[in-house]
């Protein structure tokens, strides 16, 4: 399990067809209507977005218990992960690279009239070529 999310475990897997690494939300789908209209919400959401800076949508796939959101994975972690492990402040041009870019992810998500709402150290991710990414959940936009 690569980590908990607001709604499932998020699990780090390989799509077979790209061998490219993935990151999969599993979401028990025991919430309710309310819960499943909610998710289904994020998934439109998350189709609508398309930017550099912001975690790409990939596919979603239903079972009878479970539902699986299929994103772009981001083997970095998040920022406050990032500090957490370091357990060191970040360098001030560290910063100003993660405020820019997150930047251009929050200019991008305005022009699609979205405003997110839970910009943290953990809702910003890093990929292992150092490329910053939004994580946006639906309740947060």
């Amino acid at each position: 399990m690569a980590g908990k999310g607001s709604y499932g475990a998020v699990y780090e897997a390989r799509d077979l067809r790209t061998s490219e690494l993935v990151s999969i939300k599993v979401i028990s789908l025991s919430e309710g209507e309310e819960g499943y209209e909610e998710i289904c919400g994020e998934i439109e959401m998350l189709q609508q977005c398309s930017h550099p800076n912001v975690v790409r949508y990939l596919g979603s796939y239903q079972g009878e218990d479970c539902l699986w959101i299929v994103m772009e994975y981001c083997g970095g972690g998040s920022v406050a992960g990032l500090m957490n492990v370091t357990e060191e402040p970040l360098e001030e041009f560290q910063i100003a690279f993660i405020c820019r870019e997150t930047l251009k992810g929050l200019a991008y998500l305005h022009s699609i009239f979205k405003v997110h709402r839970d910009i943290k150290g953990g809702n910003i991710l890093l990929t292992e070529k150092g490329d910053v990414k939004l994580v946006c959940h639906n309740n947060e936009l």
